[in-house]
């Protein structure tokens, strides 16, 4: 995936007025799309991206340096003697720059994604020679000690399980480099949550999180079981996140609800700010806005300058907003800018729990929109374009695009372009990662708009059929449009 910058990259300018914007290029609604959902630069020629094109060349795991097997989480999953957490340690390497999908590792393996997840969770019997076969498919020649623990004879079942002493211990304590492991590991997945498909990234937080809880139930000093309820609130507020994108959102609740148990007990602001942020969230996708002012200002509280307080404070001018409160919703967008100017930089923007500059301009396009201003809505609208589309058409934040493509489409709507609504639209639509109730929502207004001022042209009617069966896939009912 592109790393979200593009050529002539316009950036959010320190000290610039809110609402206003430098970019006034919007992207073309005539792009090519890749069976991925990623737009096609026009100089290629393939049907498929940059990204899918290295895929296919991908035929067996890549060549790794020695070094790749001795990472505190690598060690620990070596010594365990269960293969299939060498395996999830392997997958969730940073070498890799991203969790790779099990689909993907399971092509190496020459084993259906099924069958590696059952091997990942210890719920498939292996022999010798499948370790042995795993084992050098993925270049694991230090983890080919893993068949010598064993003294079967090849083709001998084996239970994952069965583990030396050393093992043992090393699960039932938590060693020395363990806890940063869990650190990285956490830190990897919430850097995943842009690109990764929800269901395979939600796979990796359950199992991660199920560690943790392990560990949480057995031997450790007062600072490790604060450590471990901090790293468990994260992984629990992510997990909220994915469960949500995927529209169960009675599990997304319950993942909230033990975040905020989890930051409340191990004493974490700024964990707990980014609960209230996640409540406030969930209160706008549901049409609740009076409860978005009410969430966002309860997380603003607890205080601090951070990532968090930024983006609850935008939360805050989107519920303004949504009631029609201009005054408030501007006072809240300059508070948010203020703040945002005063953070550090950080070299993690790709981080869900961070609040990169580029994501301001995210913010305020829906905003505006919702005040009437679609002048400032479609000028915002063509800077997230700039700052995430990549020169290829390749884009790091496919649901960040998305939602501006539904924005730019009632900008389009409002000047009287039909055609290129539904373009725009239908682009929202495409990406693979999806968060279906925000999404959807900003779709439904789509549909909404074009309903209430083309009611009778037919070439609206695949898009609404397309939406309907995409609320379908994520169990989404439109609210009555206002």
């Amino acid at each position: 995936m592109a790393d979200g910058q593009c050529n002539n990259r316009i950036g959010v300018h320190r000290g610039a007025r809110p609402g206003y914007s430098r970019t006034r290029r919007a992207m073309s609604p005539t792009h090519r799309h890749c069976r991925c959902g990623s737009p096609l630069a026009r100089d290629n020629s393939d049907t498929l991206c940059t990204a899918c094109q290295r895929k296919r060349r991908h035929d067996r795991a890549p060549d790794v340096p020695p070094d790749f097997w001795h990472t505190d989480m690598m060690g620990a999953a070596l010594a365990s003697g269960d293969i299939g957490r060498v395996i999830r340690a392997y997958r969730s390497h940073p070498f890799h720059g991203q969790i790779l999908p099990q689909s993907t590792v399971a092509d190496w393996l020459h084993v259906s994604q099924t069958t590696l997840s059952r091997i990942e969770n210890g719920r498939r019997r292996l022999t010798i020679d499948d370790i042995d076969g795993f084992a050098r498919a993925l270049g694991l020649s230090v983890a080919l000690r893993l068949v010598r623990q064993h003294p079967g004879k090849a083709g001998e079942d084996v239970d994952p399980f069965e583990v030396l002493e050393m093992g043992r211990v090393e699960r039932s304590e938590i060693g020395p480099g363990t806890l940063e492991a869990l650190h990285a590991a956490a830190e990897q997945l919430c850097c995943g949550y842009s690109t990764v498909p929800a269901p395979a990234l939600r796979e990796e937080t359950e199992q991660q999180l199920g560690y943790v809880r392990r560990l949480l139930d057995g031997r450790k000093t007062l600072s490790q079981h604060r450590e471990l309820l901090v790293i468990g609130g994260w992984l629990s507020t992510l997990l909220g996140c994915l469960h949500n994108d995927l529209g169960k959102r009675r599990a997304a609740e319950a993942a909230r609800t033990a975040a905020h148990h989890l930051g409340k007990e191990a004493g974490h602001p700024v964990l707990v700010r980014w609960v209230y942020e996640l409540q406030s969230w969930f209160a706008l996708t549901d049409g609740r806005f009076r409860d978005v002012t009410m969430f966002a200002r309860a997380g603003q509280e607890l205080g601090s300058n951070d990532s968090a307080s930024v983006q609850l404070t935008l939360q805050e001018a989107k519920g303004w907003a949504r009631l029609g409160d201009r005054r408030q919703a501007e006072a809240a967008l300059q508070r948010g800018w203020s703040l945002l100017d005063r953070l550090p930089h950080s070299d993690r923007p790709e981080h869900h729990f961070v609040f990169d500059p580029s994501k301001y301009a995210f913010y305020a396009a829906p905003i505006y929109q919702w005040l009437g201003d679609y002048a400032r809505a479609e000028e915002h609208c063509n800077e997230v374009f700039a700052q995430c589309i990549a020169s290829d058409g390749t884009t790091a934040w496919p649901m960040r695009i998305a939602d501006t493509q539904n924005v730019m489409a009632l900008v389009q709507l409002h000047s009287g372009d039909l055609s290129g609504a539904i373009a725009y639209g239908n682009r929202a639509l495409s990406y693979e990662r999806k968060c279906g109730p925000s999404l959807l929502s900003g779709t439904s207004e789509v549909v909404a708009a074009i309903q209430r001022h083309h009611p009778h042209e037919p070439v609206a009617q695949d898009f609404r059929e397309r939406f309907a069966e995409t609320c379908r896939e994520y169990g989404y009912r439109p609210r009555t449009a206002a």
